[in-house]
């Protein structure tokens, strides 16, 4: 089959983004976004986005790639190697992105705490608890989106590899 891993990106992301579409129609998407005050999670989702539209772009170029470049380069593992390993920093680094969010998030949230509130203020120690709950909300949230952004572009850097597996092979038979 001529375009086996095209196949394989386009049904991982049509599966993706219907699970995605239905975390949406449920509100949970919203949620993260409106519970995020650092926008961190805004940077993890563009950050992929970015990684998904160059990770097509690679694979198209995988898939186009001719005897002629083959035999251009010194070392076609290599070259086919470098070609994709764009994709798996910026996956690797959504997870780190995350982290990010959930110290941000952490700072946020002992930001709030006041040790010297007298514990009988329940006006102070409501503000500090709403305070420690919304660093916690960007925590949690980054976290989260760190990781499945990661998961999601990491599972597409697998068939890029693949592919790019697959065309060493058929253009080193040649």
């Amino acid at each position: 089959m001529k375009h086996l891993h095209l196949t394989k990106f386009t049904l991982l992301n049509i599966g993706a983004l219907s699970v995605l579409g239905w975390f949406w129609i449920q509100g949970f998407v919203q949620e993260i976004f409106i519970a995020d005050v650092s926008y961190m999670s805004l940077v993890i989702v563009a950050t992929f986005v970015l990684g998904l539209i160059l990770s097509l772009f690679k694979l198209i170029s995988i898939e186009r790639t001719t005897t002629n470049e083959y035999k251009k380069a010194s070392n076609f593992g290599l070259w086919l190697n470098n070609k994709i390993s764009t994709i798996r920093f910026i996956a690797n680094n959504l997870v780190l992105l995350g982290l990010i969010g959930t110290l941000i998030g952490f700072s946020i949230a002992f930001s709030g705490v006041d040790p010297n509130t007298v514990s009988g203020d329940t006006e102070a120690a409501g503000i500090m608890i709403s305070q420690v709950l919304s660093g916690m909300s960007v925590a949690l949230y980054t976290t989260l989106v760190g990781t499945v952004t990661h998961l999601w572009l990491y599972s597409i850097y697998k068939i890029l590899e693949q592919a790019a597996s697959v065309k060493y092979i058929e253009l080193t038979e040649k």
